[in-house]
């Protein structure tokens, strides 16, 4: 009879890619030269607080050779495949992950405004919580951080990702201005000289306001 143990898995930290893990077990039961193929795989994707199971080599599958690669699994009785004792853990990582958090500017219509881009990050699972001005309460509802008149208001974010044990942090303007921008595009244009001269013509994108040139 056979039996099979396994060592616990050493722990592997989360780095975004996938962890693909694998081992073998260990028996007492063979005869000197002989050797198995029972062990176990593990595939993880990021951090989980329960841990992972490892996948252990199905008895149906258990091959043992001996030392001429000879099969002789019929010579044995197969007994147990006991699994590690402990989950196979991914821990978090100590590291920094990216955000990106942008200034936006508007035009001061009377009404209030908030940020209508929030923070984002490529790394899934992301979370985003947002305070205006350094007071009030946190909040991941970035729209009902509002403002009003001509002014600069900071906005700052905290990123929480279950992967990493740091928070990031990053701050972005709401830019109030009485200003509306108007851009102006020139067609170019060009003719031989004649002694006249030559007119181009534009366009606008935006709006003057009365009395403006």
């Amino acid at each position: 009879l056979v039996n099979f143990t396994t060592d616990n898995i050493p722990p592997e930290t989360y780095t975004g890619d996938s962890i693909h893990v694998k081992g073998s077990s260990k028996t007492s039961g063979l005869i000197a030269g002989h050797s198995h193929n029972v062990g176990y795989t593990v595939d993880a994707l990021e951090w989980r607080e329960d841990g992972y199971d490892p996948v252990m080599t199905d008895p149906a599958k258990v091959k043992i050779l001996d030392a001429d690669g000879n099969d002789v699994t019929d010579n044995y009785t197969i007994g147990s495949i006991a699994p590690p004792t402990k989950k196979f853990v991914v821990k978090k990582s100590d590291g920094d992950f990216d955000v990106v958090f942008a200034d936006e500017h508007v035009t001061d219509d009377g009404n209030p405004h908030s940020m209508t881009r929030g923070a984002y990050s490529d790394v899934p699972g992301t979370t985003f919580k947002y305070q205006l001005d350094g007071a009030g309460e946190w909040t991941d509802d970035l729209s009902s951080l509002v403002a009003s008149g001509v002014g600069e208001h900071t906005v700052k974010v905290i990123a929480t990702n279950p992967n990493y044990n740091k928070t990031q942090e990053k701050t972005a303007k709401l830019v109030i201005t009485d200003k509306i921008i108007v851009t102006v595009e020139v067609k170019s244009k060009s003719k031989e000289y004649d002694g006249t001269p030559l007119t181009t013509t534009y366009e606008t994108n935006g709006a003057f306001e009365p009395g403006d040139e």
